[in-house]
């Protein structure tokens, strides 16, 4: 009890050296800096982190504009076979949105003037609907006898809207070899003619390599049989982590004993490294960044002496009055913690509040809104990021207020001659 007392008076004069006016204003000055630069490094570090979040949210819903969270896909070999039984399982699961079967493979595009190898994407009625955001003509995704381009493919093939063009995939490939060694033993093949219906704008990978069919019209291009498909498409209600939504549909898997024909990949997973690569960016931006604390606490350090210097007569009185070396060190750390905690709480508040005025209002335009198919910096706040953001700032200005506080100790042995 009499030890909290004790603490308690440390914390007491701790909050009075920082709030009292010093004989000395430039203390005054260099504490206001010491607070504010941990407000400004706190405020930096929180909006940067969540602008960078906000960028790894867009890339992850572009790649989900063609892609899901979760794919089923074949063990061995290029294709499954429908399985409606453990579809219709997927699909009564909690977590589960959305899951479709899909087909996409390697094919020849085949234009005017132009050839060259496409990634072919075909797609079920439900899930084609939903690329409709994504379309330049909205009005035309109901057809289902048509194929959508992206743009950048588009633009350099020469296509426009319903220009005709030709898609085979590699079973059309080894009958063409085979009548070039046979041409008069083997009737000539005629891949079928399709219409551009549209264009789509997404992720570049996207929009330079993909082209989207109806599922039947795909199968028909790439020669499946009727009832091969590449795999599942399966996508996650709002608020459901892809690594979460894997655990379920692998449970779903193994209870029906197909774990063996099955594999089940994330979107994280399928693009790794450029998560990863975003990943990096950002925890190195947050080491580079937490320099403006590391200087602050610099500024911290400098207050804290000259405040000690300044408040030695005090602190010799102190020590008179019975007063122990540990609870003068604990009266300098405590003031260097109190103003770590002013700081970084009131850069976290100030940063939260950036962070939604941006996000709700987007404050703050991108350089080039021609470039981007948003106009403003995109902003996620992940709350474990405020916490490491707060750790890591209060760690630095821990560590900085050791030496002050162990310097205090000596000033109070000294009587002042003044």
């Amino acid at each position: 009890m009499r030890e909290t007392g004790k603490n308690l008076t440390s914390l007491f004069i701790a909050w009075r050296f920082i709030i009292a006016e010093k004989r000395l204003k430039a203390i005054n000055i260099i504490t206001r800096i010491s607070i504010l630069g941990v407000i400004v490094g706190v405020m930096t570090l929180v909006v940067v982190l969540s602008v960078l979040n906000g960028f790894q949210d867009l890339a992850r819903s572009l790649f989900l504009s063609v892609d899901s969270d979760v794919q089923i896909t074949a063990m061995s070999g290029k294709h499954i076979r429908e399985d409606e039984t453990l579809l219709n399982a997927i699909r009564g699961l909690d977590h589960v949105a959305s899951a479709n079967y899909y087909i996409e493979d390697k094919a020849i595009l085949l234009a005017d003037e132009k050839s060259g190898v496409v990634v072919l994407k075909g797609l079920e009625q439900a899930a084609y609907a939903k690329m409709k955001p994504l379309m330049d003509l909205n009005n035309r995704t109901d057809s289902l006898h048509g194929i959508v381009l992206g743009r950048a493919l588009a633009m350099n093939y020469d296509l426009y809207i319903s220009a005709g063009i030709r898609l085979f995939g590699s079973v059309y490939l080894d009958q063409a070899l085979e009548l070039l060694d046979q041409p008069f033993g083997i009737k000539p093949i005629e891949p079928p003619v399709y219409r551009v219906e549209n264009f789509f704008s997404s992720h570049r990978n996207f929009d330079e390599n993909y082209a989207i069919l109806p599922i039947n019209l795909a199968r028909k291009a790439l020669s499946y049989e009727p009832n091969w498909v590449t795999g599942m498409d399966i996508r996650a209600e709002d608020g459901i982590d892809d690594d979460e939504l894997k655990s379920v549909v692998l449970k779903i898997i193994t209870k029906q004993k197909v774990d063996s024909l099955y594999q089940v990949t994330t979107l994280s997973e399928k693009y790794s490294q450029l998560f990863d690569v975003m990943e990096l960016e950002k925890w190195g931006s947050f080491l580079i960044l937490m320099m403006i604390i590391v200087v602050a606490s610099l500024s911290l350090v400098g207050s804290l002496t000259m405040t000690s210097i300044e408040k030695k007569r005090d602190l010799y009185f102190l020590r008179c009055m019975g007063m122990q070396p540990v609870h003068i060190k604990q009266i300098f750390f405590l003031e260097g913690l109190l103003i770590a905690i002013i700081g970084i709480a009131s850069g976290i508040i100030l940063g939260g509040i950036l962070c939604f005025l941006q996000h709700n209002y987007g404050l703050v335009s991108l350089p080039s809104q021609e470039a981007f198919i948003i106009d403003a910096y995109p902003v996620k706040v992940q709350w474990v990021d405020f916490l490491v953001v707060a750790i890591g700032s209060f760690f630095v200005c821990f560590v900085a207020s050791f030496y002050p506080a162990s310097r205090a100790i000596d000033y109070s042995e000294t009587r002042a001659t003044h």
